[in-house]
C-alpha cells in the first residue's frame, strides 16, 4: 500500500503510536515540525490525513468521512482495537503472560510472552524521518519493547526456557548497543541455552564496546554475568565446540590515512561583510575549551556560505587535524535533504573508519563519531541546515573542535540548548553593495555611472546572489553602459513569488530573469533543464545526456552558464545551482517545456545513470550475474571507465546522486530504470555498509516491480531487503524477505536464485544458532548446484555445508567437504574461494584442537588475500591466525598478527573469533 510522502506516514505512525486514543491537532503538528513549523501546517495536517483516508479505503473517494481516522476531541483518532492493531495485541498478550504467570503456569507464560514479542518485527516508526522518530511517543514504545523482553527474560531463565526469547533478546541488544542490562540478560540466556561460547563472545564484544567508544568497564551486572557463566562450566552441546580469544592489544583508534580538507574555494573577490567578519574572530573561543559552534544565518541569497567560508578559512590553520565540509541541503526543492543518519555516516567514511567497524545502529554511530573526533581539533563546516535535529547529531562531544553551521531559519534550541553563537546576515549596505560590484566590474567601470550604480544595487535590494550575477552578465558585456544594465533590470522585474517565505522577502526574479535573457538559445535551454537532475551536484556527461548532445557541444553551454554565475564549478567538470537559481529554473521549465520533454530529459539522464552504473559494476565484480538492460535513449552518454579503480572512485563520487536517481526514477514511475539502478548501485552499499540507504533503495525498486509486473527483479530484491535486515538485525523481517524471493524463484524455475536463497537463509539460520537448519538450506543449495553442473557454484555450496558440519561439531566431515573445495577452486582458477577454503580448514582445524595445522592452513590463505588485495580478508584471517598462535604458546607471533590486523584496515576488527568463525 502506498502511504506517501514522509511527514504523510508519520502521521499514520503517530496515530498509531498512540493505541487508539485521539491525539490533538497541535501535538500532531508539534511532532511533524517542531518549532519551525509553517503557517500552513494545520491545511497541510488536514490533506496529510485525507489522503491517508483515501489510501486506507479506496472505495471513499474524496468523501471526508471513514472507519479508519476518525475526527474528534480536538485532533484525530485511529480506531483500533487487538484484532486489527499489533500494539494492542501485543499489550493484551502481555497481560494474558502475567496473569498465567502470577497464577503459577510460568511454563506456559514464557511461550506467551514470546507471541507477545514476536509480534515486534523492527525499529519503532522505521520509515518517518529522523526528527519524528525521535518523538516521545516512539521513545515510550521503544522502552516498553526493552522492558518486556527482559521481564519475559527473567521468567524464561528462571524456568529453564531460554530459547523462546533468544532472537528478541538479540534485536534489542543490536538496537541498544550499551545496554548492560539488555545484554547481561543475553549472556545469560544463551549459556542456559548451550551456547557458551557465544556468551563469552557477547560479552566480549560489549567489553570492548564500552571501552572504546565510552571509556569505561563493564557494570556489575555485566561482571556478574560473565562470571556466572565461567562458573558454571557446563558440558558443551556437540555444536558448540568454539574457541573464543579475547582482543589482544587494545589498538588506539589512528588518524585518517587522508586527513580530511574539504573547505570550499574561498572567494578571491569577497567584498563587504568586515563588521560581521571581525564579530566571528573576535568570538572564537580558545580551540582548547568546549566545542564552539557558530550559527550564521539569514535570508536565502544573502551570502551565509560565502562569509562562512572566508572566516573558517581564517582559522583552519588553528585545526590540525582537518575539516570537514557537508552541504545538508535543508532548504533543497527536490526534497532530498541530508538526513542526519546519511550525514554520520559520511563523516564516519571520510573520517578513515572502516565499514567492517561502524556499527549499525544510529546512536552507536553518533557515539562512534564523537569518539573519533576525541583528542582531536577539528572544524566542522555544516551548510544549508534546515532545524536543530539535522545539526545535533554531527556536534562532536568533546573540546578542541568547532563547528560552524549555516541556516536560513532560527535554530533557537541550538543556540539555547548547545550554547550556539548566533550571528543574523541581512542585505548588505549601500556601501558594501558598492564595493561588492566595483571588486567585479571593475573600479572604472564601476565608477563611470554612480546613479546606475546605486539603481542596480536598489533593484538587487542588496542581495548578494542577485548583485553576483548581474556583475557577471556586466562585465561579459563591456560595450553596454551600466545605465543599459538597469534599465533591463527594471523591465524585467516582478515579483517572485515562489522565493518569497518567512525568511526571504527579496525580488531577486529581475536579476535572474535578465542573465536568463542574455543566453544563447541553446545556453537557455541547457539552464531549465539542469533543473530536472536528481541531485544538485552535476557531473558534464549527465548535463550531456540531460540535452541530448555530445559532450564537446554540452561543455560550451555549461561554461555561459559559468560565466553568468547561473551554475558554480566546484570540482573538475562537476557543477552546481544556488537553491535560488534551481528553483527559477524549475519555474522556467515547467513553463516553457511541454512535460513530454521534460520526462524524456529525466529518462535521458537516468540512462547515463543506469548504463554508467551497470559498466562500473562489471568492472567491479566481473562475476557477478548480469541482467537485461533496455537500450539507452538517443542522446544518452555514459561516463568513460576504463578500470576497476576508476569504476570505484566514479561509483563513489556519485553515490548521493545514484540514490536520488533511484528516488526520482520511483517518484515519476519509471519502473524499469527504479529497480535496475538499484540493483547496480546495490553491490556499492554492500561494501560500505550503508543498510539503511540500501532498505529504502529496495523497498523503491519493489514497488517498481510490482507494479511493473517483473517477477524476476522482484525475486532479487527481496533477497536484497533480506540481505539489509539480516545486517541490521531486524531477523523477522529478514526471514520474510528470503521467504517471499525463494517463493518467486521456485515459481519462476529459476534454480540458481532458488540455491543462493537457500544460502542466504542458511546464513541467518547460522546467525540465530539454528545450526541443523543451516546445514538442510545449503545442502539444498549443493543439490541445486549440482543439478545446474555449476562447478564454481558447487564448491562454494561444499566449503558452506564443511563450516555447517563444523558449527554442529563434526570437525570431521567438516574438513573432509573442505578440502574438496579447496581442491575444486584450485581446478577451477577462483582465487577468492580458494583463499575463503584455507580459511574455512584453518578455523575448523582450530575448533577441533590441532592448532599447528590451523596455523598452516590460515597462513596459505593469509598469503592468497594478500595476492588479491583483499584487505578486509586478509585481516579476519590475520585476527584467526593470531588465535591459532595464542593456542599453540606463541604469544609473540599472536600479537604481531593482531597489530597486523589493526593496520590493514587501519582499526582494529570489530569481532573476536568466535564471531569471526561464524561469518
Amino acid at each position: 500500500m502506498e502511504l506517501g510522502p514522509p511527514q504523510q506516514r508519520s502521521v499514520l505512525a503517530l496515530l498509531l503510536a498512540h493505541g487508539g486514543q485521539p491525539v490533538s491537532v497541535a501535538s500532531l503538528v508539534d511532532a511533524l515540525w517542531g518549532e519551525d513549523h509553517p503557517g500552513s501546517a494545520v491545511n497541510l495536517l488536514h490533506r496529510y490525513v485525507g489522503a491517508l483516508r483515501r489510501a486506507l479505503e479506496p472505495e471513499l473517494g474524496h468523501r471526508e468521512t471513514g472507519r479508519w481516522l476518525i475526527r474528534g476531541a480536538g485532533g484525530y483518532r485511529f480506531t483500533a482495537d487487538a484484532a486489527t492493531l499489533d500494539l494492542l495485541r501485543f499489550r493484551d498478550l502481555m497481560g494474558k503472560a502475567r496473569s498465567e504467570r502470577d497464577g503459577g503456569a510460568e511454563r506456559q507464560a514464557v511461550h506467551t510472552f514470546a507471541e507477545a514479542l514476536a509480534l515486534w518485527d523492527g525499529p519503532v516508526a522505521a520509515n518517518t524521518p529522523a526528527p519524528v522518530r525521535s518523538h516521545t511517543v516512539f521513545t515510550a514504545l521503544e522502552r516498553e519493547h526493552v522492558a518486556a523482553v527482559n521481564e519475559a527474560t527473567d521468567l524464561a531463565l528462571r524456568c529453564g526456557l531460554p530459547k523462546p526469547v533468544l532472537v528478541p533478546l538479540q534485536w534489542v541488544t543490536s538496537q541498544h548497543p550499551f545496554d548492560e542490562p539488555s545484554h547481561s540478560r543475553l549472556i545469560l540466556a544463551l549459556a542456559a541455552a548451550g551456547y557458551r561460547a557465544d556468551a563469552l563472545d557477547v560479552h566480549a564484544t560489549i567489553r570492548g564496546r564500552l571501552a572504546e567508544e565510552l571509556g569505561i568497564d563493564p557494570g556489575a551486572e555485566l561482571r556478574a554475568a560473565h562470571e556466572a557463566v565461567l562458573r558454571e562450566e557446563p558440558d558443551q552441546p556437540q555444536q558448540e565446540v568454539h574457541h573464543e580469544t579475547e582482543p589482544l592489544v587494545d589498538a588506539p583508534m589512528p588518524a585518517p590515512s587522508v586527513m580530511p580538507a574539504q573547505l570550499p574555494r574561498d572567494l578571491a573577490v569577497f567584498a563587504g561583510r568586515r563588521d560581521e567578519l571581525d564579530h566571528l574572530l573576535a568570538e572564537h573561543d580558545d580551540p582548547h575549551g568546549a566545542t564552539a559552534v557558530t550559527l550564521i544565518r539569514g535570508m536565502a541569497g544573502v551570502g551565509k556560505t560565502t562569509l562562512a567560508v572566508r572566516y573558517v578559512h581564517r582559522i583552519a590553520h588553528l585545526y590540525p587535524d582537518g575539516q570537514l565540509y557537508l552541504n545538508l541541503r535543508g532548504f533543497d526543492q527536490t526534497g532530498d535533504v541530508v538526513q542526519p543518519e546519511a550525514a554520520v555516516r559520511r563523516f564516519l567514511d571520510e573520517l578513515g573508519v572502516p565499514s567492517a567497524r561502524i556499527p549499525v545502529g544510529f546512536d552507536a554511530q553518533v557515539n562512534l563519531y564523537r569518539s573519533v573526533l576525541a583528542e582531536r581539533r577539528i572544524l566542522v563546516v555544516l551548510d544549508n541546515a534546515r532545524d536543530a535535529e539535522q545539526v545535533r547529531p554531527l556536534l562532536p562531544g568533546s573540546p578542541g573542535c568547532h563547528v560552524v553551521v549555516t541556516s536560513r531559519n532560527q535554530l533557537l534550541s541550538l543556540v539555547a540548548v548547545e550554547g550556539a553563537r548566533p550571528l543574523l546576515l541581512t542585505p548588505l549596505s549601500n556601501v558594501e553593495a558598492r564595493e561588492f560590484l566595483t571588486r567585479r566590474l571593475g573600479s572604472r567601470s564601476a565608477g563611470s555611472d554612480p546613479a546606475a550604480i546605486s539603481e542596480i544595487i536598489e533593484l538587487c535590494a542588496g542581495l548578494p546572489l542577485a548583485l553576483a550575477i548581474v556583475a557577471a552578465r556586466a562585465a561579459l558585456q563591456p560595450l553596454h553602459p551600466l545605465s543599459a544594465v538597469a534599465q533591463a533590470l527594471r523591465d524585467t522585474s516582478t515579483s517572485l513569488d515562489s522565493f518569497s517565505d518567512a525568511d526571504s522577502i527579496i525580488d531577486a526574479r529581475a536579476a535572474f530573469t535578465w542573465s536568463y535573457q542574455a543566453l544563447g538559445p541553446a545556453a537557455a535551454d541547457m539552464f531549465r533543464v539542469l533543473s530536472l537532475h536528481p541531485s544538485p551536484e552535476i557531473p558534464t556527461r549527465a548535463a550531456a545526456s540531460l540535452m541530448g548532445l555530445p559532450v564537446a557541444r554540452a561543455v560550451p553551454l555549461l561554461d555561459e552558464l559559468e560565466r553568468g554565475h547561473l551554475i558554480a564549478q566546484y570540482a573538475p567538470r562537476r557543477y552546481t545551482m544556488h537553491d535560488l537559481v534551481r528553483v527559477y529554473a524549475t519555474e522556467l521549465a515547467n513553463a516553457s517545456d511541454a512535460p513530454e520533454a521534460r520526462r524524456a530529459a529525466r529518462v535521458r539522464v537516468l540512462d547515463h545513470y543506469l548504463h554508467s552504473s551497470f559498466t562500473a559494476a562489471a568492472l567491479i565484480d566481473p562475476h557477478r550475474p548480469r541482467i537485461t538492460l533496455p537500450p539507452m535513449s538517443e542522446g544518452a552518454v555514459v561516463e568513460v571507465l576504463h578500470d576497476r579503480a576508476a569504476a570505484q572512485a566514479w561509483t563513489t563520487a556519485v553515490s548521493p546522486t545514484l540514490f536520488a536517481a533511484v528516488e526520482m526514477a520511483g517518484e515519476h514511475h519509471l519502473d524499469d530504470h527504479t529497480w535496475r539502478l538499484a540493483w547496480a548501485f546495490d553491490p556499492y552499499l554492500d561494501r560500505n555498509g550503508h543498510w539503511h540507504q540500501k532498505v529504502i533503495a529496495q523497498e523503491a525498486a519493489l514497488a517498481a516491480t510490482e507494479r511493473a509486473h517483473e517477477v524476476r527483479g522482484r525475486a532479487y530484491v527481496h533477497r536484497s531487503l533480506g540481505y539489509a535486515h539480516k545486517h541490521l538485525g531486524n531477523l523477522v523481517r529478514a526471514a520474510g524477505q528470503f521467504r517471499s524471493a525463494l517463493e518467486l524463484y521456485v515459481e519462476l524455475g529459476d534454480l540458481r536464485g532458488e540455491g543462493r536463497t537457500h544460502q542466504n537463509i542458511a546464513d541467518l539460520c547460522t546467525k540465530q544458532n539454528m545450526f541443523q537448519q543451516a546445514l538442510e538450506h545449503e545442502v539444498c543449495s549443493y543439490e541445486i548446484a549440482r543439478v545446474l553442473g555449476d562447478q564454481l557454484m558447487e564448491a562454494d555450496c561444499l566449503n558452506n555445508v564443511g563450516c555447517a558440519h563444523s558449527d554442529l561439531g563434526d570437525h570431521d566431515q567438516a574438513i573432509v567437504l573442505c578440502e574438496q573445495a579447496l581442491a575444486r577452486s584450485r581446478e577451477l582458477g577462483n582465487r577468492p574461494l580458494e583463499a575463503a577454503a584455507q580459511d574455512s580448514l584453518g578455523k575448523i582445524h582450530h575448533r577441533a584442537g590441532r592448532y599447528a595445522v590451523a596455523v598452516g592452513y590460515l597462513g596459505q590463505a593469509l598469503e592468497t588475500h594478500r595476492d588479491l588485495q583483499d584487505l578486509y580478508n586478509e585481516a579476519v584471517t590475520l585476527r584467526n591466525l593470531a588465535a591459532a598462535h595464542l593456542a599453540v604458546g606463541d604469544k609473540r607471533s599472536a600479537e604481531d598478527c593482531t597489530r597486523l590486523a589493526a593496520t590493514v584496515l587501519g582499526q582494529p576488527l570489530p569481532f573476536t573469533l568466535s564471531a569471526a568463525s561464524a561469518s
